[in-house]
């Protein structure tokens, strides 16, 4: 994740490099690491609509 600041807002970016497929996720704690990132205001890489 990359995070900066601008007009004093702080932006943030997560690149997704796995995670497209359910056997990415062996278990709840990686679900709920992705819902933590899907509920988050983080701008998302690809988008969760290209999963």
């Amino acid at each position: 994740m990359s995070q900066d600041f601008r007009d004093g807002e702080t932006v943030a970016v997560i690149y997704f490099r796995v995670g497209y497929v359910p056997t990415d996720y062996p278990s709840k704690s990686e679900w709920k690491t992705r819902l933590l990132i899907e509920e988050s205001s983080v701008i998302k890489c690809p988008s969760i609509s290209y999963h």
